[in-house]
């Protein structure tokens, strides 16, 4: 028998009825619709060509979740967090966590907290090309200066500096590698972070 004609489909015994086995395709033709009235439970399963018809929308409930699996385009995820780093630490590394998903770009602002030095700066990166606008103003008043060499300059007089460039983009978060030049003072910053992906 090649095709069956019904117009209802119930269990025997119990409420679960079984469609093919492991391995088996069932296909809806071209035209044809699946109306779906109750619960869709794809748990355990996988969607491939997954298209939302143009006009209709995808509602995610409160509690769930749209997750990236790192490879798909089209998704958006913000973060915004803060760090501290004292600008006399020897040179090394920084790891940034907690942000919930690897970033690919990352804008930062950085400065003293109620203190004029170190000096502000604004930073970037895409984790490839790094770039920051910093204030030199204990070096030479009323100066800013613009460079694509680090993500953070601070410089909190002539030749005693730390800098940072973006290492990677982690799967929680970032890491940034530090270098001390001279001998800058005990100073915290605070770092104002917005990564995205």
């Amino acid at each position: 028998m090649s095709e069956v004609k019904v117009n209802k489909i119930s269990p025997r015994s119990g409420t679960d009825v079984t469609l093919g086995d492991a391995s088996d395709t069932f296909t809806i033709p071209a035209s044809a619709t699946l109306d779906v009235n109750g619960t869709l439970d794809l748990a355990g399963s996988t969607m491939t060509g997954f298209t939302i018809p143009s006009g209709q929308t995808l509602t995610v409930a409160s509690g769930g979740t749209i997750t990236n699996s790192g490879t798909a385009t089209g998704f958006v995820a913000v973060k915004v967090g803060e760090f501290n780093y004292i600008v006399d630490t020897s040179s090394g590394t920084q790891a940034i966590t907690g942000v919930g998903f690897q970033p690919i770009a990352l804008w930062i602002f950085a400065s003293a907290d109620r203190s004029i030095t170190p000096p502000p700066v604004f930073g970037a990166s895409d984790g490839t090309t790094h770039g920051n606008v910093s204030s030199v103003h204990p070096t030479a008043d009323h100066i800013w200066d613009a460079n694509t060499t680090n993500l953070i300059d601070i410089e909190t007089s002539a030749g005693n500096t730390a800098t940072a460039v973006l290492t990677s983009f982690d799967a929680d978060g970032f890491t940034l590698t530090w270098t001390k030049t001279g001998s800058p003072p005990t100073s915290t910053i605070i770092i104002n972070y917005w990564a995205v992906k």
